[in-house]
């Protein structure tokens, strides 16, 4: 139960967040790629990537402890 209710929680702040911070992090967390894979599936800069995750992470972070 603990899991299913977690899992809801991710789910829903994930649903809170940009749809360009969302990608990153699919990328980065769901598909396990590094900077330069991530930045080539998206077709963004390294640094671009790096700079979104940071902030995705963060959003999450605090869409998270609101719930």
């Amino acid at each position: 139960a603990d899991a299913v209710s977690a899992s809801v929680t991710v789910h829903a702040a994930l649903g809170a967040l940009s749809p360009e911070h969302r990608a990153v992090l699919e990328q980065v967390y769901l598909h396990g790629r590094n900077l330069e894979e991530a930045a080539a599936a998206l077709g963004v800069p390294k640094g671009t990537v790096k700079s979104r995750s940071f902030y995705a992470l963060r959003a999450l972070r605090t869409a998270m402890e609101a719930r």
